[in-house]
């Protein structure tokens, strides 16, 4: 199925082209990603009745084919948006090299080496940083807090209530 027919109101082969409109209209909605209630509220059903419906096996097979339908179309969508994010920063590259070669002033530093993070972090050679939280004075921190407690305890601050259990 192509983009276009994705809003047209065709028919799967098999089974499931038997049902009728409404169920195909259920079926696209529920393929789009929207909840029980969501797609209640546009077919005027609750979303209980919405679930139970998409429960049923051939409604199953309905809903897994326009999955299928947007899922191929979705996959053509994002490679030529990547096709093209390439190819435009083939031509901003070269461009921009131009510029540079043909700059009548020295290019400050400060900005070439922006521009060198950019080119790097887009071709997957950027700088990575590693953060690490250690607690490797765990021993301290423990006697800190032994030490506080026991302060509050004799200090007095504190009450100290026994409880008895009952027999």
């Amino acid at each position: 199925m192509r983009i276009r027919s994705l809003g047209e109101r065709g028919r799967p082969k098999g089974a499931v082209g038997k049902l009728r409109t409404f169920h195909h209209d259920r079926a696209r909605l529920l393929a789009l990603g929207h909840t029980y209630a969501q797609v209640g509220r546009a077919v005027n059903m609750t979303a209980a009745g919405v679930k139970a419906w998409a429960e049923v096996p051939a409604n199953q097979e309905l809903i897994a084919q326009y999955r299928q339908d947007i899922d191929e179309a979705m996959a053509f969508y994002t490679d030529y948006k990547i096709q093209l994010l390439q190819e435009i920063g083939l031509i901003a590259a070269a461009k921009l090299k131009e510029q540079l070669l043909e700059a009548e002033e020295d290019v400050p530093l400060a900005n070439l080496v922006k521009i060198m993070d950019t080119a790097m972090d887009r071709t997957g050679l950027a700088k990575t940083t590693v953060v690490a939280n250690l607690n490797i004075d765990m021993a301290a921190q423990l006697e800190r807090a032994r030490a506080a407690r026991l302060k509050v305890v004799e200090g007095g601050k504190a009450k100290i209530v026994q409880f008895r259990r009952r027999t």
